[in-house]
């Protein structure tokens, strides 16, 4: 039993991995979006192909940014990187 928990695990938290884009106006005022590219299972590759979907006739990069957290546990400190990514369609 505890084998299938083994396999099973990450194949329900790859499930999570769907990139999750917020839309709003860009600066030149064209359609735009936000997305979160890291986390369980996504990658910053995720959102260039998300960005492909929903810009079809191409886009622009207006921001990429990474966040630092950190927290200190009984075993250390664990540290954490987040990767967004703003883009504005053409």
């Amino acid at each position: 039993m505890v084998r299938w928990a083994v396999y099973l695990i990450p194949i329900l938290f790859l499930g999570c991995a769907t990139i999750e884009p917020e839309p709003f106006e860009g600066p030149n005022g064209r359609q735009a979006f936000s997305m979160k590219c890291s986390g369980w299972g996504k990658d910053i590759h995720m959102c260039y192909e998300k960005s492909s979907e929903l810009c079809p006739s191409g886009y622009q990069i207006i921001d990429t940014t990474e966040k630092v957290k950190g927290a200190s546990t009984g075993y250390g400190v664990v540290v954490k990187t987040h990767k967004y990514l703003a883009i504005e369609c053409k």
